[in-house]
């Protein structure tokens, strides 16, 4: 039977257990990793950054800062685009895991990257002392009210603000479930990706989320595998 689309789902992902097995997190990670890589994800994000990183002179320094890094393999992904070479750009990962940040720090463990293991919600947490911040599949981990509270304190920060979320819809959900089942998704994975796209976005959603927390420019874009491209700003 099919679920309800009308509204965000508020069940919690498996992944986000306090007593999730390591190893099938481990799995399910590297299953995320497959996808965005096979559907384009990291690519919504890659050319975003790009976007941003015109408003700088090529060979100046831009301190970006991706929020929810996991396990980094987005950054690692990042790392090897030639293009952003052509800026001299300081990645900082941060994540409130303190396993995520330990597995990241394992996988870039040879680049310049460095770590942050805080809560993104943090009032104190100094975004101010970074340029661009990207977000990718994480907002829909929070409810409406920790993503109104977040979006509040990029605002005031005045860091430049890049995201990739899901666009929550019964296609995508059907779409997801048979992708899974082709792939032979692990047990976590399957579960957590259907359930993420019914904790994903409508459009009016985000654009009410931005609006609240104080954005008067709102770039928002459909990207290929339902994804949505948004870049808060002000005129």
């Amino acid at each position: 039977m099919m679920p309800s689309f009308a509204q965000r789902a508020t069940l919690p992902e498996r992944m986000d257990a306090s007593d999730a097995d390591p190893a099938e997190v481990a799995r399910t990670v590297k299953y995320i990793d497959f996808t965005h890589r096979t559907l384009g994800g990291y690519r919504v994000i890659q050319n975003g950054l790009l976007k941003l990183l015109q408003a700088f002179p090529e060979g100046s320094k831009a301190r970006i800062l991706d929020v929810g890094c996991g396990a980094g393999y987005q950054l690692k992904y990042l790392l090897s685009n030639k293009k952003l070479k052509n800026w001299k750009c300081e990645f900082t990962g941060l994540d409130i895991s303190s396993g995520s940040i330990a597995e990241a720090q394992r996988l870039l463990a040879d680049t310049e990257v460095r770590f942050v293991c805080s809560d993104a919600l943090d009032s104190d947490f100094d975004y101010a002392s970074y340029d661009i911040v990207v977000c990718s599949l994480f907002l829909h981990h929070l409810s409406d009210e920790q993503i109104r509270r977040l979006l509040s304190l990029w605002n005031k920060s005045k860091v430049h603000v890049l995201i990739n979320d899901l666009h929550r819809s019964p296609m995508a959900w059907l779409l997801f479930r048979l992708f899974a089942l082709f792939t032979a998704a692990p047990a976590m994975a399957r579960y957590d990706g259907a359930l993420s796209v019914r904790k994903g976005f409508a459009r009016n959603e985000l654009l009410d989320f931005c609006r609240t927390a104080g954005y008067t420019r709102i770039h928002l874009r459909w990207r290929w595998a339902f994804r949505y491209e948004l870049m808060p700003g002000h005129e």
